[in-house]
């Protein structure tokens, strides 16, 4: 019986010892894929969060502005995952504080160099940091869905060359976006496994019954005085052979059938997760089309002494100019101008075609955070300040119009606008 019992331990060891050895080698192959996109990571998502604050792509038309040429950097040099690039975070630090991004270093850059990635992490989990309520987060939810697509791809490379491309052929033969099959197919090769290894432990079972009832027939017979003896040993060492045979086969079926579900599991979470995203961006839209619609007409009154009443309606739309910051000290680009309202629109002109002169204004509705952020570059090359500037400042109030004119391909202010934060 002693016997018996030690070759059942070993029969289910063989089974169980495989399905171990797949899910510890599963992490540890996440784990690597894992380190070597954090650092690219952390860089990819600093330069989301500069697209999303300035409205930047890589195709923005060049400036000498310092903030600019530091993104410009970023984006030529880590746009692009390569496992051949070394990324020394470092000294991208040092480029965020030198390159006019000290703030966003902090902010931003050392928030997300802390985040602690593992084989049990998501990027998807990956809050923003650095935002607030009136700043979009398209490019952040963009990047996301980049990464976790950089991962799934690098994950499958190296199945496929440890597996001789099995997971590959599988994840091909899948619908596309069709979650509910994924799921369901998932589900079909997890019973198949669990129905074989049942079989397979009653199959032992039923042998160690058989042995059991054949060795106690054996014991009868000898106690009535018969001369009969069990001839069937040699039987019983060729059905544990075949037997070996058949655990052999099953595990390499289980084997396969461990490598398909762990294929599914991770199509099913990446499906699941572009959803998630893709709702998030709907939502993210959303709130941004509701806080930076312009309002029909705008009403500003200060009590002071050189105080005016500004009254914009849309009686004199065919009249009016918006125009972003400006590129130079009292200098706006003419081709930069529009006369419909953007969501880039930072000043407006009411202006006379004849003379081609006009007043110019700042837009005190419109989404003030980048320059509220950098006030040298968006309000102090145009404006004139009533009160000290402060970093507290939630908006801002047109205290006297300025003047300006139309020169060749140029705006010219010859009176800047006097402005008042609040």
């Amino acid at each position: 019986m002693e016997i018996d019992m030690r070759k059942l331990v070993v029969l289910l060891w063989m089974i169980f010892l495989p399905t171990v050895s797949t899910i510890a080698q599963s992490n540890k192959e996440e784990q690597e894929i894992y380190n070597q996109l954090k650092e690219w990571a952390v860089v990819k998502l600093t330069i989301a969060y500069i697209e999303d604050l300035r409205g930047w792509t890589p195709e923005t038309k060049n400036n000498n502005k310092s903030e600019f040429q530091t993104y410009i950097k970023l984006v030529n040099e880590y746009q692009n995952f390569s496992n051949e690039k070394v990324i020394n975070l470092d000294s991208v630090g040092e480029l965020l504080t030198n390159g006019s991004w000290s703030r966003t270093k902090i902010n931003v850059f050392d928030h997300y160099n802390t985040l602690n990635i593992d084989s049990e992490f998501n990027f998807q989990s990956i809050q923003a940091s650095g935002y607030d309520e009136k700043n979009s987060k398209q490019r952040f939810n963009e990047t996301i869905i980049v990464l976790n697509k950089k991962y799934e791809e690098l994950l499958n490379a190296k199945n496929n060359i440890e597996k001789g491309n099995i997971e590959n052929s599988m994840t091909e033969s899948l619908p596309e976006d069709s979650t509910d099959y994924t799921i369901k197919k998932t589900s079909e090769s997890s019973s198949l496994l669990y129905w074989v290894l049942s079989i397979l432990i009653i199959a032992i079972i039923f042998i160690f019954f058989f042995k059991k009832n054949k060795l106690k027939n054996g014991v009868n017979m000898r106690n009535d005085g018969s001369n009969m003896t069990i001839t069937n040993h040699d039987s019983f060492n060729s059905l544990i052979e075949k037997l070996k045979n058949d655990v052999h086969h099953l595990k390499i079926s289980e084997d396969r059938l461990n490598g398909n579900i762990q294929s599914l599991k991770r199509e099913v979470k990446n499906l699941k997760m572009e959803v998630a995203t893709l709702k998030s961006n709907l939502v993210s839209v959303n709130e941004y089309s509701t806080n930076d619609t312009p309002s029909k007409s705008i009403t500003l009154k200060e009590t002071s002494s050189k105080a005016t009443e500004l009254d914009v309606s849309h009686d004199k739309s065919s009249n009016l100019i918006y125009l972003p910051s400006p590129f130079q000290d009292l200098t706006f680009a003419n081709e930069d101008a529009s006369k419909d309202r953007t969501l880039n629109s930072l000043y407006m002109i009411e202006f006379n075609k004849q003379m081609k002169t006009g007043e110019l204004s700042v837009l005190v509705d419109a989404n003030l955070s980048k320059a509220l952020n950098s006030p040298d570059t968006y309000l102090k090359t145009a404006c004139i300040y009533d009160n000290d500037y402060s970093n507290n400042a939630k908006a801002i109030i047109v205290t006297n119009k300025g003047k300006i004119k139309l020169e060749g391909e140029d705006w010219i202010v010859t009176e800047k606008v006097r402005i008042k934060f609040i």
